[in-house]
């Protein structure tokens, strides 16, 4: 942060490359596609989230983007989450805040997606649209598509949307989804349940 103010979290997923900073430019959307956490223009680019969410990761629904590129890095090892092995056994993103506090989400989807501007289809500014979104998802599974159906999405989750690019193809994109479960406002059984897990 105190190379880039515009630095306001940081991902960790098992499993991945992913050990990133995630970066928000306050007025153009699409500034960190091709600007590094440094400032400077070019690829890899960033770990970034349109200016269409806040930064306190408290939106029904936060859209995270990195390039999948060709050595491995950034979003590239996203598409681990297409094997089923690998979808069972690495189940969490972790988002650590400038408070100390660390978000934690349960992997819950993975699939081949259209390009569509998620933030501007769903907006996630009403509870509805995270059905609406989830329901989405489901209607449009794949033969990559993995999902934890134990895992139940009710309109007042929180989901984290992961996305990158699927090869060259620009018509659609490979995403991974998240619901947050240890959300400070839930208690112990909101928890669970979110989990699948009986108390």
């Amino acid at each position: 942060m105190k190379q880039n103010s515009h630095i306001y979290a940081w991902i960790y997923i098992p499993g991945t490359v992913v050990d990133y900073p995630v970066l928000q430019h306050p007025t153009d959307a699409f500034y960190y596609l091709e600007h590094n956490p440094d400032g400077t223009e070019g690829f890899p680019g960033s770990i970034y989230t349109e200016y269409f969410n806040t930064t306190t990761f408290q939106d029904r629904g936060t859209v995270i983007y990195g390039h999948s590129m060709k050595d491995g890095s950034m979003f590239h090892t996203l598409h681990n989450f297409e094997s089923p092995d690998f979808f069972n056994q690495y189940q969490y993103v972790y988002i650590y805040l400038p408070s100390g506090e660390v978000l934690v989400y349960q992997v819950f989807a993975s699939l081949v997606y259209s390009d569509v501007h998620i933030m501007a289809q769903y907006q996630f500014t009403e509870d509805a649209h995270v059905l609406e979104y989830v329901a989405d998802l489901e209607n449009a599974r794949s033969m990559s598509a993995n999902f934890r159906n134990e895992i139940q999405i009710s309109e007042k989750n929180h989901i984290l949307v992961l996305s990158t690019c699927v090869g060259v193809n620009q018509r659609t994109r490979y995403l991974v989804n998240a619901v947050l479960v240890n959300d400070p406002a839930m208690d112990r059984e909101q928890q669970l349940s979110v989990l699948g897990v009986a108390s």
